[in-house]
């Protein structure tokens, strides 16, 4: 009986212990980085502390102006590289919001190619660059600007942000992806 109960202790220890986390794939790190940018998970420090931090290699999410509004993105598989891991992602951009200014592409969506190298640190893969802007969704990108337009009270930046929510939202009831 106490054999089990040891075993049963060091089990648990393992499957919660932070060498259990590191066992990601590099794959899973560009997929779940990917996913959370996605969502937003850039936008707010404690947003970025809970769900992005761990997996990349930069200390602090810098306070970004743009934000790239994309469709969809597709990450190819990791491969080896010179200087670590790389993976290719295709992004197809539908424009950026600068300063909650919406500013379409001319050819909306727009293929963006982006390479990630990733790097071992610490036991664990980290996207290490590029540092780019965050790539959010239509759906992200709506939900900002509805913040956002009812924290200011300036009248010309209030009416920038209801015309750049006004132009997103049309863009998502045109049919465009990106939830």
């Amino acid at each position: 009986m106490r054999l089990l109960l040891v075993i049963l202790v060091l089990c648990g220890s393992v499957v919660s212990s932070p060498a259990a986390e590191t066992a990601v794939t590099a794959d899973q790190v560009v997929t779940r980085f990917l996913q959370r940018d996605f969502i937003g998970s850039r936008l707010t420090p404690e947003e970025w502390k809970t769900n992005i931090a761990t997996l990349v290699g930069w200390q602090t999410e810098p306070d970004w102006a743009v934000l790239v509004v994309v469709e969809s993105y597709r990450a190819k598989p990791v491969q080896r590289a010179p200087d670590g891991l790389r993976a290719v992602v295709e992004y197809r951009v539908l424009g950026e919001l600068l300063d909650g200014q919406w500013i379409p592409r001319k050819k909306s969506p727009e293929l963006q190619r982006v390479n990630f190298l990733l790097d071992r640190q610490d036991g664990r893969w980290q996207v290490k660059r590029p540092v780019q802007p965050p790539h959010i969704s239509l759906a992200t990108a709506i939900r900002q600007l509805e913040v956002a337009a009812g924290e200011f009270q300036q009248a010309g930046r209030q009416a920038m942000l209801q015309q750049s929510l006004q132009q997103l939202r049309a863009l998502r009831d045109a049919g465009s992806s990106g939830s």
